[in-house]
């Protein structure tokens, strides 16, 4: 879908979950009818169609395919593991990683551990989707191509 209103026209729906999370994050959180309501429906397919995808990584250790991913608190990198790799076994601070599999998760972290930041939210869930399979540069195009 592509936006018809805001600063975002043209845009596709797709790209704004990719890359404006913060927005999309918004935009759910407003009374809707019209454009918007459409824009509410079609994030939500999108972010659950984002959460449906398999890590297409492997494990950070053993190489295996990765089911999930971990982040440090006030950090946006994220390490790749199978579902029998402990990070916390292999020397992880405890009680300091946050694991993540979801788009929602993603931008808990950020919100709860970064302050919030807009471009960390952006980094987070570009690397969450890096993870799953989605090209490093990303436009509208691959956008569309990776969230149909």
């Amino acid at each position: 879908m592509q936006v018809t209103f805001g600063k975002y026209v043209g845009k596709s729906s797709q790209f704004l979950v990719l890359k404006e999370p913060g927005y999309i994050r918004w935009a759910l959180g407003q009374s809707a009818n019209g454009p918007m309501a459409k824009l509410q429906a079609e994030a939500k397919r999108h972010i659950h169609d984002f959460d449906a995808k398999p890590f297409k990584a492997v494990c950070a250790e053993c190489k295996q395919p990765a089911v999930r991913a971990t982040a440090y608190q006030n950090n946006t990198d994220l390490v790749a593991w199978c579902a029998n790799c402990d990070p916390y076994s292999l020397g992880a601070n405890s009680g300091k990683l946050t694991v993540l599999t979801t788009w929602s998760q993603a931008l808990r972290h950020v919100e709860f551990t970064c302050a919030n930041r807009k471009g960390d939210q952006a980094a987070i869930i570009k690397e969450l989707g890096r993870l799953k399979g989605a090209p490093a540069r990303l436009g509208d195009v691959q956008a569309v191509s990776f969230l149909p």
